[in-house]
């Protein structure tokens, strides 16, 4: 599953208003397992649509040994074959366990060390 997340601490609880996420920019977009929703260790806060389109992350991907990148959307979907300079500047298909994004998170914060694995996991690296 993909999820987005934002470094800016909440106390929301049930009742919390998230439409400032709107137009927070996101500090991860990273695939991850859904272990922690389903657990309940990460709350479900709430429901609403964005007014703005999230953007998606595009990886390269390659079918044979040093042959020619293609695009890879979130969903698996292959699209159109990358330029060497358009692969260059893309990674990968990686997915983050849910503790790891959380050390990220805390990291950001300043609550725990930064290690070097969260920069390959900002949203600048992503997108």
């Amino acid at each position: 599953m993909l999820v987005t997340l934002y470094s800016g601490r909440s106390e929301l609880g049930d009742n919390g208003d998230l439409q400032w996420l709107s137009s927070s920019r996101p500090d991860f977009i990273v695939e991850t397992v859904d272990l922690f929703i389903k657990n309940g260790t990460w709350p479900v806060l709430g429901s609403w649509r964005s007014p703005v389109e999230s953007p998606m992350p595009v990886y390269k991907t390659q079918f044979e040994y040093d042959g020619p990148f293609f695009e890879q959307h979130v969903d698996g979907s292959i699209g159109r074959r990358l330029t060497d300079d358009e692969a260059s500047r893309l990674r990968r298909p990686k997915s983050y366990s849910p503790a790891l994004l959380e050390k990220a998170v805390r990291a950001l914060q300043g609550l725990e060390p930064w290690l070097p694995v969260f920069d390959e996991m900002r949203f600048d690296d992503a997108a």
